[in-house]
């Protein structure tokens, strides 16, 4: 493998020799906010209702938005083969880090697939109770799960990036 492409999943996820359980979301929020509706790539700033709040987003954005989720599931089916050492829980929250606020990793019903938690769906593949890949296909668009107070969305006024 060429070594400038060890900091992209799909290379380096097949090179894995040990379990790997994968935890996303299909419309992971910092990388909309920051690869999607970059100031760069996002010049005149049409993307900035759209990207914490999706009942601000135009036909065109939902189209970019289903792409990109599409894009990302092909990815990840592709760099992390369908074996018993691989696990993934992927939902469609607007979210980003699941594992660390407790209501997103334990259970909130909002943030889990199939009515199970992130933290079971970990437990359950990590002690071989379950072979635990699921990919949230019910919900074809981005949603909000979880209100994590620190992450922006439409109940707060919090900005992404955090001012410094």
């Amino acid at each position: 493998m060429d070594p400038a492409l060890c900091f992209y999943p799909q290379y380096v996820a097949p090179e894995i020799r040990t379990p790997l359980f994968l935890v996303n979301s299909a419309y992971d929020l910092y990388q909309v906010s920051m690869i999607l509706a970059a100031g760069l790539t996002n010049p005149g700033g049409p993307w900035v209702e759209c990207q914490f709040d999706i009942q601000n987003c135009t036909a065109s954005q939902i189209k970019t938005l289903l792409g990109f989720k599409s894009k990302f599931i092909i990815t990840v089916l592709a760099g992390l083969p369908n074996h018993l050492s691989r696990g993934m829980f992927i939902n469609t929250c607007h979210t980003h880090c699941q594992t660390q606020y407790q209501p997103k990793w334990s259970g909130d019903p909002t943030a889990t697939l199939h009515g199970t938690s992130v933290s079971d769906a970990v437990g359950d593949w990590f002690y071989d109770r379950s072979r635990f890949q699921e990919i949230d296909e019910e919900h074809g668009l981005p949603r909000w799960c979880v209100l994590d107070p620190i992450e922006p969305n439409p109940t707060n006024n919090y900005t992404w990036p955090p001012n410094r």
